[in-house]
């Protein structure tokens, strides 16, 4: 293992799910203080490079300050969707990002104590960036999944204890082992199945919960492919709780299957690859207690700051989230 990450006091799994309701979803997060259940919010895609820096700058305490839940959660996990780094010689690829250090002070002050590295973008600046990114992470204690000094190490999951429950987490990129690590190099861990299924079976016993996250998908689409949904079935057949998914930059739908969550594309968080100054997306906040109750939190990404949504903008994004789980035979939205 990793690391264990203790937190503090909690109970009994029994694994069921209890999806929200859209009065509660749209009005009340929970925090940690407001609840028993471990309170985890997920994120999508963040980026916090090129207009991020432009239009936030230095003005750090401006980025979570219209969502005070969120960092009173007892995990928030994001997908970083770069390196940390100063190294200044990037890969040949049409478009490279990386996340000045200064801007470490931005996730502790959100309380982000979790990242998935495995993505398409981690590589931006090579071996190099991908090393420095564990040691700055390290240096905060941050947790990642999905990368690590070896193959072995990138598979690794992350454990923490909270509350007196303990949750597993996975991540992974690339069918086709883009970047992977090796027994001897630093990199990503790849999306093989036999491992990742491995992975799950090893990580079941000493959990309550297990959580894996993938960058999958196709950029833009609505909808998964019939690959990801055959995968993430699989993964919840293999013991796994609750499977998260980022990459196509847009909300898709979120599955019940067989006890488990298939939440396939969270969307773009706080992104600041690209000029989008005002979108809607949402928060998928889950509490874990002896029962795993699933919620997707509208927001608003402002200035690529975060703000409640409530009324009709957050229900429209709910009626559009509704839309596009409709195609599951159980969605998160059935009772």
């Amino acid at each position: 293992m990793r690391i264990i990450y203790s937190i503090f006091l909690g109970f009994i799994i029994t694994g069921n799910i209890v999806p929200g309701h859209d009065a509660d979803l749209n009005y009340a997060p929970h925090t940690s203080t407001s609840t028993e259940a471990v309170v985890v919010n997920f994120t999508g895609d963040c980026i916090f490079d090129n207009h991020f820096e432009t239009y936030v700058g230095d003005d750090i305490a401006s980025v979570f300050a219209g969502v005070p839940w969120f960092y009173q959660s007892d995990i928030n996990k994001i997908n970083l969707e770069h390196p940390i780094t100063l190294h200044n010689e990037p890969e040949d690829k049409k478009f490279t990002f990386r996340m000045h250090p200064r801007y470490l002070r931005l996730l502790e002050k959100g309380n982000v104590n979790l990242v998935n590295a495995a993505n398409n973008h981690i590589y931006d600046f090579g071996i190099t960036g991908i090393e420095d990114t564990m040691e700055y992470l390290d240096s905060v204690n941050i947790a990642y999944v999905g990368i690590g000094k070896t193959l072995q190490e990138a598979r690794e999951p992350v454990i923490f204890k909270v509350k007196d429950k303990t949750l597993g987490f996975l991540g992974y990129f690339g069918g086709a082992g883009q970047f992977a690590a090796s027994d001897t190099s630093s990199g990503l861990a790849p999306r093989y199945p036999s491992f990742i299924f491995q992975d799950i079976r090893n990580l079941r016993p000493k959990v309550d919960y297990v959580i894996v996250s993938f960058h999958w998908g196709i950029e833009s689409e609505r909808y998964p492919e019939e690959w990801q949904t055959e995968l993430g079935r699989a993964c919840i057949d293999a013991g796994a709780d609750l499977v998260v998914g980022h990459h196509p930059h847009v909300l898709q739908g979120i599955e019940q299957y067989n006890g488990g969550v298939i939440a396939y594309s969270l969307g773009n968080f706080i992104f600041g690859g690209r000029y989008r100054p005002v979108y809607d997306t949402i928060v998928l906040q889950v509490m874990f207690s002896d029962e795993m109750v699933v919620r997707p939190i509208p927001v608003r990404i402002n200035r690529w700051r975060v703000m409640n949504l409530d009324g009709g903008s957050a229900q429209a994004v709910m009626d559009t989230l509704r839309v596009y789980s409709s195609t599951f035979p159980v969605s998160i939205f059935d009772e």
